[in-house]
C-alpha cells in the first residue's frame, strides 16, 4: 500500500518536473538565458568591485 502511494507521488513529481522543463524550454531559448546570466555576472562583478573598494577605504581609515 505504502509503495503504491510512494510510486504515485513519484509519478506526480516527475510529471510536474517535466511540465516545468517544457515551460522553461518554450519561454526562453539558450541565447536569452546566456545573455541573462552574463548580465547577472556583470552586475555581481560591479557589486563586488564596489564592496571591495568600500572595504579597502574602511581599512585605510582604521590603519590611520
Amino acid at each position: 500500500m505504502q509503495l503504491t502511494f510512494q510510486s504515485a507521488q513519484h509519478d506526480k513529481a516527475v510529471a510536474s518536473l517535466e511540465r516545468e522543463i517544457q515551460l522553461l524550454q518554450a519561454t526562453s531559448g539558450p541565447d536569452e538565458k546566456i545573455q541573462e546570466l552574463e548580465e547577472k555576472i556583470s552586475y555581481m562583478d560591479e557589486l563586488m568591485r564596489s564592496k571591495t573598494q568600500e572595504i579597502e577605504e574602511n581599512d585605510d581609515r582604521f590603519i590611520e
